[in-house]
């Protein structure tokens, strides 16, 4: 009989073969899904669309605020009418309208609430008025006059100073509260050379002179913002009127010597006999002030 020549195809050589192949296969397309996928993860992520920017990472503060002693106020812009005014809402507690274009003297009107007629008494001379921006801004003020009159004056929307200026307005001027600030001026002070420096900042609030105008009143606030307790003292006030040797307080309330703790701020009331010049220069620690028009 004679033999096939026929290859069988279950011959153990033919199924090595096809498993070799089927695997070799299978290399090539795990390594090109591998090879792609690198690829993908190292290019740039594009925009979805063309000419879409890209997002940054800008700061916000939002929303803007105005902190005013401790009261806290959303602020919220409103513009003048034809007539000059500004008429805002009677019961929205929570806001301080900015008024438009007011950006050297910041003018804010608040509504007639209950709260806000009482800032009369509650709020002091020498507290801070602090303006946050949604750009994350600050400024830092000072309240330095509060008081009863008319809120539609041209003149407190006047901008040739900085400072604040916020207006209640009430249904007549004897309800009515106008009250000022100005800029804060920061400074390092050093008490003495025997003491260790302290970090403090020391605002000018105000001058007046006394009715008989014998005496001239200043009054200034001492915030510590460093981390040790330090003391104020009769040898650390001076005023310096322009030629003469300096002057000596009269009195001063709150009296001293008086410890400042960290974080602490106070407001002192100085007596100084009234200078016969026009200006001079107060003299806080080692830092100086040039007042004048007393």
């Amino acid at each position: 009989m004679n033999q096939s020549n026929k290859i069988n195809p279950y011959s153990p050589t033919i199924a090595i073969l096809i498993i070799a192949g089927l695997l070799l296969l299978g290399t090539f397309i795990l390594y090109g899904i591998s090879a792609l996928m690198t690829r993908l993860m190292a290019s740039p992520q594009q925009p979805a669309q063309s000419g879409t920017p890209v997002p940054t990472s800008t700061p916000t503060c939002e929303p803007a605020t105005l902190t005013l002693g401790t009261a806290l106020y959303w602020i919220q812009p409103i513009g003048r009418s034809a007539d000059g005014l500004v008429a805002v809402p009677a019961d929205t507690p929570e806001i301080a309208y900015w008024v438009n274009g007011t950006s050297t003297n910041y003018v804010f009107v608040l509504s007639p609430t209950e709260y806000n007629l009482t800032l009369k008494t509650t709020l002091k001379p020498g507290e801070r008025a602090t303006i946050l921006w949604t750009d994350c801004t600050t400024v830092s003020l000072v309240i330095t006059d509060i008081k009863t009159g008319l809120t539609n004056d041209a003149t407190l929307f006047d901008q040739s100073t900085p400072g604040i200026t916020l207006l209640v307005q009430g249904s007549s001027p004897t309800e009515s509260l106008v009250i000022r600030g100005t800029l804060q001026t920061s400074v390092t002070a050093v008490p003495s050379p025997s003491t260790m420096a302290v970090d403090a900042e020391i605002t000018l609030v105000g001058t007046s002179t006394s009715t008989d105008g014998n005496t001239i009143i200043v009054s200034i606030s001492i915030l510590n913002t460093g981390k040790a307790e330090f003391s104020l003292s009769t040898d650390d006030l001076s005023l310096t009127p322009e030629g003469v040797a300096p002057l000596r307080p009269i009195n001063i309330e709150p009296s001293l010597p008086r410890k400042i703790k960290p974080g602490a701020s106070e407001v002192f009331q100085i007596v100084f006999p009234k200078p016969a010049s026009k200006t001079a220069v107060l003299k806080v620690f080692t830092v100086k002030f040039d007042i004048e028009g007393f």
